[in-house]
């Protein structure tokens, strides 16, 4: 017999965070940012208030809190990319990790996002998307 080589799960390119970024700010959080850029404080009550959100200089939304002074961190986990919770391009993400991570839990699944990336209520939309996930619901199942 010849060789038979079998892919079980071929590498996705990873989204280029420019284009994330970009398609986010000029959509979703245009309003936001063009309070950041004049250097206004956002209104009151809006949950992104807390998360202490800045510009980097390739003008990607990047949320700051207590992990800027570690030393050993690289820039995206010390301050991850903000992403926005119901769109649709969050949620293909967050499939893509379930299930390049062989169909993992949404702890595992929001331990990893997070290494990059910052949801609004993160731990509900990776719940909701793993619950929805097809092949998770047919393991589950009881007889």
């Amino acid at each position: 017999m010849g060789n038979v080589v079998v892919i079980l799960f071929p590498e996705r390119p990873p989204i280029p965070y420019l284009l994330l970024s970009n398609l986010f700010n000029n959509r979703i959080f245009s309003v936001k940012i063009e309070l950041l850029r004049q250097q206004k404080l956002l209104p009151r009550g809006k949950r992104l208030l807390s998360l202490n959100i800045f510009l980097d200089p390739q003008r990607i939304n990047r949320v700051g809190g207590h992990l800027s002074h570690g030393q050993s961190l690289t820039l995206d986990q010390k301050h991850p990319m903000l992403l926005p919770s119901r769109h649709i391009l969050t949620r293909l993400l967050i499939r893509s990790f379930h299930e390049r991570h062989f169909h993992a839990g949404p702890l595992l699944v929001l331990s990893l996002l997070g290494q990059k990336y910052w949801f609004v209520n993160g731990r509900s939309i990776v719940r909701q998307e793993i619950h929805n996930c097809t092949l998770c619901k047919r393991l589950r199942a009881q007889p």
